[in-house]
């Protein structure tokens, strides 16, 4: 194995490796548990014209007022 062939595996073991971890990166924000709920609320408002008042995809706080703004 000459060395040009060591340095082609090793350019290409450490682009995969970047890619992996780029993938794994960018797929946490999809696994948010709060990321799918502001589009199907964004959809209701579109839709209805109006802001949903019990919130009404929440497990933990369903039927209470939306949250809005600050924390």
């Amino acid at each position: 194995m000459t060395t040009a062939h060591k340095i082609n595996l090793l350019r290409r073991f450490v682009l995969t490796f970047v890619v992996l971890v780029g993938i794994v990166i960018s797929t946490k924000s999809i696994r948010e548990p709060d990321l799918w709920w502001q589009p199907r609320t964004c959809e209701v408002i579109l839709k209805g014209a109006f802001v949903p008042q019990p919130d009404i995809y929440s497990f933990s706080n369903s039927g209470q007022k939306c949250k809005t703004g600050g924390r």
